[in-house]
């Protein structure tokens, strides 16, 4: 089984040899085992790194040793300390890992809004130079992250990956309609913000949407009021 396969390659690798992971399912990690093994390397304290893709976002997850689906890819976070927080309040609760790209001259302000919105004790990584000679993947928590790069200079391309949010709250119409209108009022575009909450309360999209949309008003000051361009 998958453990006992982890375990043989694990004992390999100490005795010598180099291992690649591939995968018939496409990018290795995701929707495949290969997490177990990735987890089994990494508690081995053995080095692992990821073939280039076509961007930063897979290799990153593959290199963080968390959960790689389902996954939230959010780019680039704001710039301003008060939008980044509120984005970030608006996915805490997300069941998902959550990916997003960063710069190095940003990422200590980041982190601390990160430590401040998702908690000091929610895992992360913290991966650059992806490919490169200087190539980086460090895992720790939110918090112990933040006083490293508080006090290290980062460079090159960053990525950081946070782990997804642990339990939830129940989920009814009032608390998905209210969490819509969260993400709305702190500027999330209608289509993400459907995507968003319906990742959290693990509703379908479909649902969530049409939810959003039988509860507009005529309220010029409701934020489920906005329109998304595809319905324009």
């Amino acid at each position: 089984n998958e453990q006992d396969v982890a375990k043989s390659l694990i004992e390999k690798i100490q005795s010598g040899a180099s291992v690649a992971l591939v995968s018939d399912a496409g990018t290795p990690l995701l929707s495949d085992p290969g997490y177990r093994i990735m987890q089994a390397a990494l508690a081995a304290k053995i080095n692992v790194t990821a073939l280039p893709g076509a961007n930063a976002l897979l290799p990153a997850l593959q290199l963080s040793g968390l959960p790689a689906y389902p996954f939230y890819f959010g780019g680039f976070l704001p710039t301003r300390s008060k939008s980044r927080k509120d984005l970030l309040m608006t996915l805490k609760e997300l069941s998902a890992t959550l990916v997003f790209y960063e710069a190095p001259h940003r990422i200590k302000e980041m982190l601390a809004d990160a430590v401040s919105v998702l908690g000091p004790t929610r895992c992360g990584a913290v991966v650059r130079e992806i490919s490169k000679k200087f190539e980086e993947a460090r895992r720790d928590t939110l918090f112990a992250l933040h006083n490293h790069y508080s006090h290290n200079d980062a460079r090159g391309e960053i990525v950081v990956v946070i782990e997804a949010a642990q339990g939830g709250q129940k989920w009814n119409e009032e608390t998905v309609v209210g969490s819509l209108a969260k993400a709305l009022k702190s500027g999330v575009p209608f289509r993400e913000a459907v995507m968003i909450v319906s990742a959290q309360s693990q509703w379908p999209r479909r649902d969530v949407y049409d939810l959003a949309l039988k509860q507009r008003s005529d309220s010029a000051d409701n934020p489920l009021k906005q329109k998304s361009h595809a319905e324009d």
